[in-house]
């Protein structure tokens, strides 16, 4: 079985990790020491920003609005082809996710989208890197700048799927950027997340992380904060991993070349366009009948793929009274996600697409 996504792991990173764990067991901690902030200089000058490592790009995304002061009564713009975690962040927070459209060509929200979705109540959107893909932040900004003038609204990266392409440093008009260490990413903690923020909010993010605790032992007066806490072994594996991200990305680049070529001319089949720096978390294709059964069937010859994502007009609660976004419902109807993580080779690749091309034309 040649599974869609998988973690990568060398004997170095077994090593940093028992490293720690040997550390712990001779009088260190095994939560929230030095491995921790170790983890979390090593992502600045990735990410850009203050960084503040947490459990996962889910906690990521919910420090991320309660450190901006997102709350009751406001409302946060997210697109609706995402996973369910960007909008259950708003949720956490007491706001109301407002869903907004994609280009169904690319799977990324636009300024058009956005704007289309602004009221007075809008507190902050977050922009979804689709794919690997980073959204138009810039445009997003002028965007909001244009109809709420005189008041910022905040702009928040998804930047989950991004790591290597996105960041505060490379994209200035974000206020956060949030990121996601789960085993299918490019680096993995095993589970884990950061939010890159300004900062005084990466210094609230920090309270909030551990129950609204300050460094001196006191705790933030208005609210009660989370247990989002990394683990010191968790952060030594994210560690390890990091050094390899360059090698990850130069391989993950190779191999969507090698989609790109191998499934051209493929009727009904047709990879989304990539433009400017790409992380390639994904690579996704539009199956223009058949999605489904094309999925089935590659299950069938051990190849498996994934959807993402169905749109959350679909949720049985977010989507509730919230408008049709044709845009998001097309490409969740028609995206197939293929295998893409360094145990997949060229051949492999080959061998992938030519299943897709037997497969389709039956």
């Amino acid at each position: 079985m040649i599974p869609y996504a998988r973690h990568h792991l060398e004997m170095a990173d077994v090593a940093e990790v028992l490293n720690a764990l040997l550390a712990a067991r001779d009088g260190g901690g095994l939560t929230q020491g030095p491995e921790v902030e170790a983890f979390e200089r090593d992502l600045t000058p990735v990410v850009g920003g203050e960084v503040v490592a947490c459990s996962s790009g889910t906690a990521a995304l919910h420090l991320a609005l309660a450190a901006l002061g997102v709350g009751a009564g406001d409302e946060v713009i997210v697109p609706a082809l995402t996973f369910v975690a960007t909008a259950a962040a708003v949720a956490y927070v007491g706001a109301r996710p407002v869903l907004c459209d994609v280009e169904p060509s690319t799977g990324l929200t636009t300024p058009a989208h956005v704007a289309a979705r602004v009221t007075r109540r809008t507190a902050a959107v977050i922009a979804v890197d689709y794919a690997g893909q980073p959204c138009d932040h810039e445009g997003i900004r002028a965007t909001l700048v244009d109809l709420v003038p005189g008041r910022h609204v905040h702009l928040v990266a998804d930047a989950a799927h991004a790591l290597g392409a996105t960041s505060r440093t490379t994209h200035p008009s974000l206020d956060a950027a949030c990121y996601s260490f789960h085993p299918a990413k490019h680096v993995t903690c095993g589970e884990g997340g950061a939010v890159s923020l300004a900062p005084r909010a990466a210094e609230r993010a920090r309270a909030l992380r551990t129950h609204a605790r300050t460094p001196d032992g006191a705790w933030l007066d208005d609210t009660v904060g989370h247990n989002y806490r990394l683990p010191e072994l968790s952060a030594a594996l994210g560690r390890s991993q990091l050094r390899w991200l360059p090698r990850q990305l130069e391989r993950r680049q190779r191999l969507a070349a090698a989609y790109d070529a191998a499934l051209a001319g493929i009727d009904g089949v047709r990879p989304l366009p990539r433009g400017g720096r790409h992380a390639l978390h994904l690579y996704v294709v539009e199956v223009a009948g058949g999605r489904d059964r094309l999925r089935a069937a590659l299950a069938v010859r051990g190849i498996g793929t994934q959807v993402h994502y169905r749109s959350l007009t679909e949720h049985p609660v977010f989507g509730a009274g919230q408008p049709s976004c044709p845009g998001a419902e097309q490409l969740a109807a028609t995206c197939l996600s293929l295998p893409l993580h360094p145990g997949v080779s060229v051949e492999d690749v080959r061998a992938i697409a030519r299943a897709v091309e037997e497969e389709t034309s039956r």
